[in-house]
């Protein structure tokens, strides 16, 4: 019993064969081309069968181009207008992902359409509403997108770096502003020491800015160099928030 060659074959090798036969003068190699024409039909006509067999769009294909070759070197069947096959299927893009401004972008079927091209069904975040790309622009639309992501990152990034920047502004109410990273280490050093009053744990900087906005002022002192009044008359020295929590009071009260 004769084998058919064609029996196994991956589907690139044999849309390159029938692009071939479709291409092929008819006679220009006598009976030999009739019989790969035959075992290919029969062989594509197995994979619509078996390997296709719930898709549609690549039966149609196939029936295409079986038809093409038969009506070009056996003389039988209808004419269809189908393209030649394309014979650039080494690369199978199926799975392939990368990632765009709407989310990780999936090739989920790399197939020939109707027409011979070439094309790849894309899902954008896991959704069945695919679109279709030519793979011809796969590249360009994935440098594209890629660009867009990084241009996207890197505006969040600074947006990020001046969101940091201002909350730590916030945080020390302006006061480290003109101050040299050296110059601020030792404020925040100073200021961050946690301290007991009121029978409260308290930050040395919250404590300062407590007492003045309670309409605490700063006086000078003969014995304490300057105290942190309070309106009721109770006071901070600056053995109780430092040389530099006095300063910051003044910073506060000055600021308003």
């Amino acid at each position: 019993m004769r084998t058919n060659p064609y029996a196994g074959v991956p589907v690139a090798e044999l849309t390159r064969a029938a692009a071939r036969l479709i291409a092929c003068e008819p006679g220009a190699e006598g009976d030999k081309t009739r019989f790969d024409v035959m075992d290919l039909s029969a062989e594509l006509m197995k994979r619509v069968d078996t390997q296709f067999r719930r898709d549609d769009l690549m039966q149609g294909t196939i029936k295409s181009w079986i038809a093409r070759m038969q009506v070009r070197h056996l003389g039988t069947g209808p004419e269809e207008a189908s393209a030649v096959p394309p014979t650039d299927m080494q690369d199978d893009y199926s799975g392939f992902s990368w990632l765009s401004p709407q989310g990780e972008r999936k090739v989920v079927r790399d197939m020939i359409d109707g027409r011979g091209i070439r094309v790849l069904f894309v899902s954008t975040g896991g959704r069945t509403n695919y679109e279709i790309l030519r793979a011809t622009d796969l590249k360009a639309e994935v440098r594209r997108e890629e660009s867009n992501v990084a241009s996207r990152q890197r505006a969040a990034a600074a947006e990020q770096q001046v969101n940091k920047v201002q909350n730590e502004r916030d945080r020390w109410f302006g006061f480290t502003d003109a101050m040299t990273p050296m110059q601020k280490g030792k404020v925040v050093k100073a200021l961050e020491v946690i301290v007991r009053n009121g029978g409260r744990a308290v930050a040395r900087r919250d404590l300062v800015r407590e007492q003045v906005r309670s309409g605490a002022q700063v006086r000078p002192h003969p014995k304490y160099k300057r105290l942190l009044e309070m309106p009721s008359g109770s006071f901070l020295i600056e053995k109780d928030i430092t040389a530099t929590g006095m300063d910051l009071a003044e910073f506060l009260i000055l600021k308003g």
